[in-house]
């Protein structure tokens, strides 16, 4: 083991420089200004609080949307609050925990990446070289330091070890393939759905690389489908309520989703190739708007450097300088991963519009340029893959050596912020009324303009017979004195597993025009208590997602002996 550390050393050496300088802006006190770094400090905030008062997983937060409620963590990822949560409850500041976060998704990315280079090409050049630039790419700094998207930052590093898990199906290895695929998976799942869904063309490709390559194709092929079926039910929890539940929100109407939203969201050719580097949104069009969407000087020359490399295997295998100076063993790994790369960039271009018109019918999706991760990704691969096809070792440190500083010296001004603030936390949790920009998970039933009014009585029409009222993120309990029998329309909008107990006893509920919950109170005193209990489909979906994690660990411990 210690060999190995040290035959390994001299390349994690130069990554964790690498690493330092590139979440060097994450050291600075404070936060800073970002798309999403608001949304993301409320989330936070949110998921921590719920798993201090013992929701687990959480769900309905009662004093979001202006004290109406909302279902955020039906919806919104949770992996990456797993562990946001875990640090806040270590006694870390939701903000520092946030960065983080983001350091620590930078860190496994490159670690991650390394593995995955070193597993297929066994050269240790050629790895550090991939996760150099996979680390030190446009769309890697624009997702820590522009948008702040969180779900992207982890999938970088979760997206090597995946294939990594793929790989070890192939090798025979499939128990440690079954559970480290289905844990990847999982995790993948909950940390983005949308945006693995558009690395499916990755992520099958490598199956079937996979599936052709091996000789044992039924234990590949059987142990793969075990893989995904526990991958999804240990993601069960979330995704049987997500996709249960959609059709119950705004995000599923034309005017409040998702349908027709990649139509505005198509890059130009020019924008991959180089775009000037801004803080600003993407306000109506993406081609219009002021952020970057590079893939990288870096992955560019990948992809040239393995086309040209393919054309000359093809062309010139049996010339004599050739046969002196390039290996052929990885040609098969540069076909598929340059295929990929070049679909990944047609994919985001409007000659695409006809595929992701037919794709959104299933799955919808709204940002195609998020397929930056998938060029970002096989890009970077092909440059360690163009490395360890050179058989000699001082053309391999040369032309690397040339990769990173391209690497480096074409995103030096990316490593940046662009302004650093002192917001308490407070501020940030309520200026976020629900955590959306467009308040896409409101219940369809909901009138979004009550949420323009500052939070008011529990019974907003019938304030005054209102005694007392205690709130919190896991209730509501008011006091109430009615003058007689009556119907009133409580602060609380109506989805499954909201409950309202009056005197204790369940009341019966209705919805009225704005999407509150309406129901019946006894003339005099009485007690009204706002819960959320778990439905059947939710207590289903995390049996469903126990069950697999105990058969993950049953295999994880027998896999010697299940080998």
């Amino acid at each position: 083991m210690m060999s190995k550390f040290k035959q390994h050393f001299p390349a994690f050496f130069i990554l964790v420089i690498l690493m330092i300088l590139g979440i060097f802006p994450l050291f600075h006190s404070g936060l800073y200004t970002a798309h999403d770094i608001w949304h993301q400090v409320a989330r936070l905030y949110h998921y921590s609080t719920l798993v201090s008062l013992g929701e687990f997983p959480p769900r309905w937060v009662f004093d979001l949307a202006q004290g109406f409620g909302y279902p955020l963590f039906f919806f919104s990822y949770h992996f990456p609050w797993f562990f946001g949560s875990l640090l806040v409850l270590l006694g870390f500041s939701v903000e520092t925990s946030l960065k983080m976060l983001f350091a620590g998704s930078y860190i496994a990315a490159g670690c991650s990446m390394y593995w995955l280079m070193y597993t297929l090409t066994k050269n240790r050049v050629a790895s550090i070289v991939g996760a150099a630039a996979y680390l030190w790419a446009p769309y890697f700094f624009l997702s820590l330091y522009v948008a702040a998207t969180i779900g992207t930052a982890f999938l970088f590093a979760l997206l090597p070890i995946l294939i990594i898990s793929l790989h070890f199906l192939t090798q025979k290895n499939y128990v440690l393939g079954c559970v480290l695929l289905a844990s990847l998976l999982a995790a993948a799942l909950l940390t983005h759905v949308l945006t693995l869904t558009l690395l499916i063309p990755l992520l099958g490709s490598f199956w079937i690389f996979g599936f052709i390559s091996t000789k044992e194709r039924r234990k590949f092929f059987i142990w793969s489908v075990l893989a995904g079926i526990l991958a999804v039910g240990l993601s069960a929890f979330y995704l049987l309520p997500l996709y249960s539940y959609l059709p119950l929100i705004a995000a599923s109407t034309d005017s409040g989703g998702l349908t027709n939203n990649y139509t505005h969201y198509f890059a130009s050719l020019k924008q991959l190739l180089y775009s000037p580097w801004g803080f600003g949104p993407i306000v109506s069009d993406a081609k219009q708007g002021e952020i970057s969407l590079q893939v990288g000087i870096a992955q560019w020359l990948g992809g040239m450097f393995a086309i040209f490399l393919l054309l000359v295997t093809l062309f010139f295998r049996k010339n004599k300088l050739f046969q002196k100076y390039i290996v052929t063993k990885q040609q098969k790994y540069l076909a598929i991963f340059t295929g990929l790369f070049l679909l990944s960039i047609v994919l985001m271009l409007d000659v695409a519009k006809p595929f992701w018109l037919a794709w959104t019918k299933l799955f919808p999706l709204d940002f195609p340029f998020r397929l930056l991760l998938m060029s970002v990704f096989t890009g970077s691969l092909l440059i360690g893959l163009v490395l360890a096809s050179i058989k000699k070792t001082w053309l391999q440190i040369l032309l690397g050596g040339c990769f990173i500083c391209i690497a480096l010296y074409t995103n030096r001004n990316h490593v940046r912020v662009n302004l650093y603030t002192e917001v308490p936390l407070d501020l940030y949790v309520a200026s976020e009324t629900t955590t959306n920009t467009y308040h896409e998970y409101m219940p369809r039933s909901a009138d979004s303009s009550v949420l323009n009014d500052d939070l008011q009585s529990f019974i907003p029409d019938s304030p005054e017979i209102v005694l007392s009222e205690q709130r919190s993120p896991i209730g509501v309990t008011a006091q109430i004195n009615s003058p007689e029998n009556q119907s009133v329309a409580i602060r609380q909008f109506a989805f499954p597993g909201v409950i309202v107990r009056v005197g204790g006893e369940i009341a019966n509920k209705d919805i009225d025009g704005k999407g509150r919950i309406i129901i019946q109170v006894p003339a005099g005193n009485s007690e009204i208590k706002l819960s959320y209990e778990k439905p059947l489909l939710i207590l289903l979906s995390e049996y469903i997602s126990f069950a697999s994690l105990v058969i993950l660990t049953i295999l994880f411990f027998r896999r010697k002996k299940l080998s």
